[in-house]
């Protein structure tokens, strides 16, 4: 592995719409399709590993092909904390790592634990799932969070 891991896996992302200019070579017609990658993201608190994973924010990613170009989009799940957090400018909560270092404290009491383990494909869009609560509904195209999903 690089020395930059898992270092550079603990900074903080930002959201981004790239259009990949620079193709070597030619992409096939039939390739198309999307693959959609759902991580942990903000793992930095102002300068402080968060030193966990489930730390960090669910970032959604998406990386397109289609008529001959290559697209990359990624967005946080904007679930109640983080809109919450980003509101007030506050740094992430490092509830999972600090009560790995409580044993008093309940691990994952409660839904703060961000939607990052996986997402799952519906009709309607994305679910971006996690452990400890509802799914949060997920635009596939623009991947803005639509809210949490009750079914």
């Amino acid at each position: 592995m690089p020395s930059s891991w898992p270092v550079r896996a603990f900074e903080a992302q930002s959201e981004r719409d790239v259009v990949i200019e620079r193709i070597d070579g030619r992409l096939p017609d039939a390739l198309r399709g999307t693959f959609y990658r759902i991580g942990p993201s903000t793992l930095d608190a102002a300068g402080e590993p968060n030193g966990h994973w489930f730390d960090g924010d669910g970032m959604i990613c998406a990386f397109a092909l289609g008529d001959g170009r290559a697209l990359f989009r990624n967005r946080y799940v904007a679930t109640p904390w983080y809109q919450g957090r980003t509101a007030r400018r506050a740094a992430p909560l490092l509830e999972f790592s600090r009560r790995l270092h409580r044993p008093s404290a309940a691990i994952c009491s409660g839904p703060r634990i961000p939607p990052t383990p996986t997402w799952c494909r519906m009709p309607a869009g994305l679910l971006a799932l996690y452990e400890a609560g509802r799914p949060f509904a997920v635009d596939a195209a623009t991947l803005a969070t639509l809210g949490e999903e009750s079914f």
